[in-house]
């Protein structure tokens, strides 16, 4: 059988690293390459770019995992950005809401991760909170820079007329690495699993014709643990 491919979109960063610091680099954490291998997929690295090389990366590729990274510009769901926002990248934001929208209008499947599926959720008509102080959360959604990443900070239920469900059963814990996070869920998304406080931690499309899917958690830094985390990237094939 032949593999399918799977587009990963990378982060930037200018400066940021002794090691390059007289470069700019386009780089994506080991995690999401290793999990869509361990999918039996093909992993290939996505720089933001010009709208016009978006149509090669939709033909190109059976699937795409949107990554975490910075803050999203709020302008780009309706709000003027607050003293909380943190840094943005607008040049990447809107490359890739564009291939978001591109890959949706070509039936193919989409998993968010993070910041990704914060973005899958503007790019549909969804808005995001600033900053989780501006909701009702009561847990810890950016745990401590003390705990390592890998492991899990706090519980979710997971809906069991979801097709994560099918995948990870009706609930499990989950690292937890953001201060935004979903307020009005896109009208094109379901939830399919929310923190014990109400959070949004996962969606679905509403038309089963689409493989659309988000996470707020970090399943990829899980999965070194947590065999059972690769299951999610199984979504996007």
């Amino acid at each position: 059988m032949k593999k399918k491919k799977i587009g990963i979109t990378s982060n930037y960063f200018t400066n940021e690293t002794d090691l390059f610091r007289s470069e700019n680099h386009f780089y994506v954490m080991d995690g999401y390459i290793n999990a869509i291998r361990n999918c039996g997929a093909i992993p290939f690295i996505i720089p933001y770019g010009t709208p016009q090389s978006i149509d090669d990366y939709i033909h190109s590729f059976d699937g795409f995992v949107l990554t975490g990274g910075q803050d999203i510009t709020p302008e780009l769901y309706g709000q003027d950005e607050g003293p909380l926002t943190r840094t943005t990248h607008i040049e990447r934001d809107v490359f890739e809401i564009e291939l978001i929208q591109q890959a949706i209008r070509n039936h193919k499947s989409i998993l968010g991760i993070c910041r990704g599926s914060q973005l899958i959720n503007v790019a549909l008509g969804g808005t995001l909170y600033q900053d989780l102080s501006l909701s009702s959360a009561f847990i810890a959604h950016e745990q401590s820079k003390n705990t390592n990443n890998e492991l899990p900070t706090h519980k979710i239920k997971i809906f069991q007329n979801s097709i994560l469900y099918q995948h990870l059963g009706g609930g499990c814990e989950v690292n937890s690495i953001h201060h935004q996070g979903i307020d009005q869920l896109s009208n094109e998304l379901n939830p399919s699993a929310i923190s014990e406080d109400g959070i949004i931690e996962a969606f679905e499309s509403k038309n089963k014709k689409n493989k659309i899917f988000g996470v707020q958690w970090h399943p990829e830094m899980m999965a070194r643990n947590n065999p059972n985390m690769n299951k999610i990237f199984e979504l996007v094939l």
